[in-house]
């Protein structure tokens, strides 16, 4: 087991650090450490005992990038990534078995490249620029996006298959309204957008992202400088028309 977590410790130091930091941008680093927690908790694997089938897979809570104040109780005052144990016996929820060696090999890492992205993403919209946190859609995205670069697959590619085995007109539709992009059902098509971004204007736009501008205009800022004019509503039609 040591020996893995060394393993892991190296493909972040080695792998998803140095990869997120240059598609995305700095990582804070409140404390003047320069590292990341990471705090493994079976609470996270079964919140809610009482339904039993409750699992949250990891999180970043951005008090934590804010000093402690009467305010901000909540903050830890550091970088910290939360995540969920490995339970290969279901000890604590029978219905999410997690085996130690595919968590520490495949789940943990691609939670770590998950979440990382979105403490870069608060340091330099909220910390560096002054601005707002981005849309939970576009963080999502791009830490899907990120979990792949970094090798680790990506975590919907079960629902992205199913998606597009049943892919229609009206499915389509519904996603023109960038705010459907919010619904957790979705992430398959947060990360295909930001694959789909890449693909066509290439990872460098990634870092026009992380301004003080947030959303779709956050968006339609970052392709102006290759394609002047574009609007969100046309790209998402070329996207869709792609799919």
């Amino acid at each position: 087991l040591s020996a893995n977590v060394k393993n892991l410790a190296d493909a972040f130091d080695n792998n998803i650090y140095p990869l997120e930091t240059s598609i995305f941008g700095a990582e804070p680093n409140i404390d003047g450490d320069q590292r990341v927690a990471v705090l493994i908790s079976p609470v996270l694997n079964n919140p809610n005992s009482a339904k039993n089938d409750d699992l949250v897979e990891g999180f970043v809570d951005t008090r934590d990038l804010l000093p402690y104040t009467p305010t901000n109780k909540g903050s830890n005052e550091q970088e910290v990534i939360y995540v969920h144990a490995p339970d290969p016996c279901g000890w604590y929820n029978t219905n999410r078995v997690r085996d130690v060696l595919s968590y520490i090999q495949v789940v943990l890492p691609s939670q770590l490249a998950f979440h990382f992205e979105k403490l870069i993403s608060f340091n330099n919209h909220v910390l560096i620029n002054k601005s707002t946190v981005e849309d939970t859609w576009i963080d999502d995205g791009l830490g899907l996006f990120a979990v792949d670069e970094a090798g680790f697959g990506g975590l919907f590619y079960r629902e992205i298959k199913i998606w597009f085995a049943d892919v229609t007109f009206d499915n389509l539709a519904s996603l023109k309204n960038e705010r459907s992009f919010k619904v957790e059902n979705y992430n398959p098509q947060k990360y295909l957008f930001m694959r789909y971004l890449a693909d066509r204007f290439g990872t460098p736009i990634f870092k026009d992202l992380f301004t003080k501008k947030t959303g779709v205009a956050n968006i339609e800022g970052a392709i102006s400088s290759i394609m002047p004019g574009l609007k969100f509503d046309d790209l998402f039609r070329d996207f869709a028309i792609t799919l």
